[in-house]
């Protein structure tokens, strides 16, 4: 949920496989048309249908089994409910991506009952796995009064609200142990939003770290908050405040890691002040380092210009856990305005958090060239490689389609320069819609695990403008067969001498 949006309302199919050296373009609105291109970039991988059902989906993430990398988990908004309510869904591929099955968390109306239910809504998905091939999930459950068909500006979020946890040791096919994580007993004068998962290797220990959102009669603020699982997300301690105030503070898209030594790494956008920050834990949650600013941004407006659907920032953050010298690095990566277009930036610590590197450029577009790129998702590969995936409008020169590309760094996020579709067509995101709006979600989402690099982002290509639709779509790419077998104009890759 936009936190903007969040104040303002608390207080008042087929795999499609694309031949060579193609550049998409709009017909009519709602339609895909494909034209040769010159060949500036490689071909698309194959997309996939993860969610292809009459309804919407929206809001995905994901996460490739560090076990299996043939079995991966997506989350998202669901509005295939048997009332229509917005529910988190989850879709499983046992075979890498060929096929996917579709379940929604259980404790939806005339679903089957469980901690969740009495909520009206349940969003805001967020998926990680484990080494051992299990998957941990978490939302927000609340209610939503009057129903999504009122006005957007008539509607209420009213309590209680809470962060909700669920667990599959089943390799993803099913989510059937919930609890509430983080309830509460207040209404409209707290909300608790946007919630993230990490687990500990070592330890076991989980995480989840979110936005707490106070409204008072006068004014109101925010507070990041973490709190810990050491029994498999049974129970979980009381939060710690990491960041923010019941009265002040513009808090709302935080990321999070746990590295190979068991420390706690969480990034995020304090919009209050217009920096990037960064804060650590070296004693399981317990306490956290006095947030330091990683970098200066400039909010990109939401709506973005040509579009009708909410644009709100997050960060995302990854861990390297390979063994190469890029080994425990950790990357941040967020959406910044300050060229008078969006553009994607991603900073690199190699020391573990003490600092940070000034930030890089992802997309290699021409700087202030008025294309936006938004929604980054950020994953890294066995061998250091950094992978940031984003919605792209480069292909149109009126700056309005959207493809998702995917840009690499092969030198600890120094640079990237392959930048490419993972999407193998254009489409408007203004086709998209979740009750009366546009909405194509606040997030995309990239995993990797064992050679494979996969992403989800919200998709229109079926959509019209007499019928609205959003599905989700993912790629999987076995990215080094693929960077072997396509052209990159003067790229060399650096091929490590296992990696072939």
């Amino acid at each position: 949920m936009d936190r903007r949006k969040l104040f303002a309302l608390t207080a008042v199919a087929v795999l499609l496989a694309v031949g060579a050296g193609y550049q998409y373009g709009a017909g009519p609105r709602g339609i895909v048309r494909e034209t040769p291109a010159p060949a500036r970039y490689p071909v698309p991988p194959p997309n996939c249908p993860v969610a292809d059902m009459p309804d919407q989906t929206t809001e995905p993430s994901i996460a490739v089994s560090r076990k299996d990398n043939a079995t991966i988990v997506v989350g998202a908004n669901d509005l295939n409910t048997p009332t229509g309510i917005v529910w988190c869904g989850h879709y499983v591929t046992h075979d890498g991506g060929k096929t996917w099955k579709q379940g929604l968390i259980g404790g939806y109306p005339q679903g089957p009952r469980n901690a969740l239910t009495g909520f009206r809504d349940t969003c805001d998905s967020n998926i990680v796995s484990d080494s051992k091939g299990n998957f941990y999930y978490v939302g927000v459950a609340y209610n939503r009064v009057p129903p999504p068909s009122i006005p957007s500006g008539f509607r209420t979020m009213v309590g209680p609200s809470a962060i909700f946890f669920a667990k599959s040791t089943d390799n993803g096919d099913t989510f059937g142990s919930v609890v509430l994580a983080r309830p509460t007993a207040l209404t409209h004068v707290q909300f608790n939003d946007k919630p993230v998962v990490a687990v500990d290797d070592n330890t076991g220990d989980l995480y989840i770290a979110w936005s707490s959102f106070h409204i008072g009669a006068a004014i109101g603020g925010v507070q990041l908050m973490v709190i810990r699982s050491t029994d498999g997300g049974s129970s979980w301690s009381a939060p710690v405040t990491v960041d923010g105030t019941y009265t002040g503070g513009d808090i709302w898209g935080v990321s999070m890691v746990v590295d190979q030594n068991s420390t706690v790494h969480l990034g995020w956008p304090e919009g209050s002040m217009n920096v990037i920050r960064y804060a650590r834990s070296t004693d399981r949650g317990a306490t956290f380092s006095a947030p330091a600013d990683v970098a200066s941004f400039v909010y990109q407006p939401s709506p973005l210009p040509n579009t009708h659907f909410r644009t709100p920032m997050e960060t995302q953050m990854a861990v390297d856990r390979g063994t190469a010298n890029t080994g425990g690095s950790l990357y941040l990566t967020w959406a910044d305005y300050a060229s008078g277009d969006t553009d994607v930036y991603l900073a690199s610590s190699h020391d573990g958090g003490s600092s940070w590197g000034d930030p890089v450029r992802v997309n290699n577009d021409t700087e202030g060239n008025g294309i936006d790129q938004f929604f980054p998702a950020l994953a890294v590969t066995d061998e250091g490689w950094v992978h940031v995936g984003f919605y792209d409008r480069r292909s149109d020169p009126d700056n309005k389609l959207l493809e998702y590309w995917w840009a690499i760094s092969f030198d600890g996020g120094a640079s990237f320069p392959v930048n490419m579709p993972m999407s193998n067509v254009s489409f408007d995101g203004d086709l998209s819609q979740e009750g009366d709006l546009a909405f194509i979600g606040d997030y995309t989402g990239m995993s990797a695990g064992n050679g494979t690099i996969a992403g989800v982002w919200c998709d229109t290509r079926r959509a019209t403008d007499s019928a609205p639709q959003s599905d989700i779509y993912g790629a999987v790419v076995p990215y080094k067969e693929l960077l072997r077998t396509n052209k990159f104009g003067n790229v060399t890759i650096p091929w490590p001498k296992d990696a072939r």
